[in-house]
């Protein structure tokens, strides 16, 4: 019974944390910088993942891995842009200059983030000035290329799954079957961990491992559970035939903004797990990952 009355609590206190912060305004924000960003991304990405994993097989991970978020046309939109980019025939300058201006546009989409989580956890209260917003580029960054190395890390377990599955005969009916369901598995515990990492750093209060579970299990959940809807939204929807050309962005837009609505759910989440345990939760004037920057 105090279970029950634990969980209904716990589930009345996020409910009224989300509707005392515009949530979607700050998805809709978020998905649409990450549009913008794509292409940085996707290339700061590939040249992080490249450290541990060879770049050809980055190239097609990446694709496959947006193919199964996302869907088909994203993915083709991912490889369109992955091969634009990458072109060895420019100079020094152009090159340096792009680079510069390709790590400014990625760290803008987490620097976003980290604003819309702080608004959250602080209820809007955010310090400001030079050395703030030095501070959020800098643990931007960090977060960008520990994000790239995180895919990197689910190229190889999915690559050692997929050695595992060769050692077993093919004609196994139900190999299949084991075999998608590992895949999700890996997928649900690569994102709760993921999830799990950003509500344990990017906050601007102390927010330990344990008080990250709930929410990256929720927010990792919802993220497969809208991935599953985004498909069959795709299946017997009219994006391609209203948008046409522009469908794949369209596409790619909807997953963003409905990922970003489920990430800050979980950072609510947090926030409450936060507050629940402890009666007065400690500000700081950067977040924990600042502390070992400036």
């Amino acid at each position: 019974m105090k279970r029950l009355e634990h969980i209904s609590s716990l589930t009345r206190a996020i409910l009224e944390e989300w509707t005392r912060h515009p949530v979607p305004r700050l998805a809709a924000a978020l998905a649409f910088y990450t549009v913008l960003s794509l292409a940085p991304l996707l290339i700061i990405f590939a040249a992080t993942a490249g450290l541990l994993v060879r770049g050809e097989a980055v190239q097609a991970a990446l694709t496959k891995r947006f193919s199964y978020w996302v869907g088909d046309e994203a993915a083709a939109l991912v490889e369109r842009l992955l091969d634009s980019v990458i072109d060895p025939g420019f100079g020094l300058l152009p090159t340096l200059l792009g680079f510069l201006a390709m790590i400014v546009g990625a760290s803008t989409v987490f620097v976003e983030l980290q604003s819309g989580v702080a608004s959250i956890m602080t209820d809007g209260a955010q310090g400001r000035g030079i050395k703030k917003l030095l501070r959020a580029r800098i643990t931007s960054l960090l977060t960008l290329i520990g994000a790239g190395l995180f895919l990197a890390t689910t190229f190889l377990l999915e690559s050692l799954l997929a050695l595992a599955k060769r050692l077993y005969p093919a004609s196994l009916p139900q190999l299949e079957t084991v075999w998608l369901g590992l895949l999700d598995l890996l997928d649900l515990a690569m994102v709760a961990f993921f999830f799990s990492a950003l509500l344990r750093f990017l906050p601007p209060v102390r927010v330990s491992w344990r008080q990250t579970f709930l929410g990256a299990l929720l927010g990792a959940l919802l993220f497969s559970l809208g991935r599953t809807l985004l498909g069959l939204y795709l299946l017997h929807g009219l994006v391609g035939s209203l948008y046409g050309a522009a469908g794949s962005l369209i596409v790619f837009l909807l997953w963003a903004y409905s990922s970003a609505l489920v990430f800050y759910l979980a950072v609510i989440t947090t926030k409450v797990v936060v507050s629940a345990g402890t009666s007065v939760v400690e500000q700081e004037n950067h977040s924990l990952l600042g502390t070992f920057l400036l």
